[in-house]
């Protein structure tokens, strides 16, 4: 029986075409620095992480062998009741 290891790259937040330009000054007129901070910076962060966590936990899913810890560090609910 042959077995495959699969492996997942982790996900990153994306480069903003002139981001260091964009974080000085914002947006004119739509979002101040601190707005896009918050909007982009720290969202993006949040949503790379829940998406990375949800990745690891499909590897998880797919292993046979994966503990309930690997799952539950993963942000999936507990199956044991």
């Amino acid at each position: 029986m042959c077995r495959t290891t699969q492996r997942r790259q982790l996900h990153s937040v994306p480069t903003l075409i002139n981001g260091d330009a964009i974080k000085a000054h914002g947006y004119p007129d739509f979002l101040s620095p601190h707005g896009v901070r918050i909007a982009w910076t720290e969202y993006m962060e949040w949503i790379v992480q829940k998406l990375n966590r949800l990745t690891a936990g499909m590897t998880a899913l797919l292993n046979p062998a994966a503990s309930t810890s690997d799952l539950s560090e993963a942000g999936f609910p507990s199956t044991r009741r």
